[in-house]
């Protein structure tokens, strides 16, 4: 006798063993090539310090307009990435210099302020907001040498968007590294 699939709640139930058989099976029969070409990610494209980045969107909590320099109060005793800390609806949150701690220069003329939320909230300044973008992880490449020392390693690769390159950000390295733990 065969088992009726019944609809439910999600996380409730379990799918039927020849529906889970069938997909495993479907996997199977994709080569990794042809996985990897269909696999697509979606990015925030920021500017700051000069550069572009791309932060995937599943990081991503908000984004919203600068109104003054003067939000970001300063903390004393920080290290110098650490530009203050910034009020966000009742919220206080650390305000840090994507660029600076990914080795580049520190973007004086910051319009936006985009909160990312990966192991902690974290509010970075940036000088515009380019586009969302979904891109063929198959584009992305590896980066090509940028003068940059240090935080290039919290730099998964590089994708082209409108003649700029555009340096794909590994939050998850970032936040997880003892470097990012000890600064702040």
């Amino acid at each position: 006798m065969k088992k009726k699939e019944q609809a439910s709640a999600p996380g409730e139930g379990l799918m039927q063993d020849d529906r889970i058989n069938a997909i495993l099976q479907q996997r199977k029969n994709i080569s990794e090539d042809e996985a990897d070409s269909k696999i697509i990610k979606e990015y925030c494209i920021i500017e700051t310090g000069g550069y572009c980045f791309g932060i995937q969107i599943e990081y991503l909590r908000e984004v919203f307009d600068l109104k003054e320099r003067a939000d970001i109060i300063p903390i004393p005793f920080t290290p110098d990435f650490i530009l203050g800390i910034i009020n966000v609806r009742g919220e206080i949150l650390p305000v840090a210099s994507l660029g600076e701690l990914l080795g580049f220069k520190r973007d004086e003329a910051a319009a936006k302020i985009i909160v990312t939320d990966v192991h902690l909230k974290v509010a970075f300044p940036a000088a515009g907001i380019l586009d969302l973008v979904q891109v063929n992880i198959a584009d992305v490449r590896p980066i090509r040498e940028t003068g940059s020392s240090g935080g290039i390693r919290f730099v998964n690769g590089e994708f082209d968007y409108a003649a700029k390159t555009v340096f794909v950000i590994d939050m998850i390295r970032l936040f997880a590294s003892e470097n990012f733990r000890d600064k702040t």
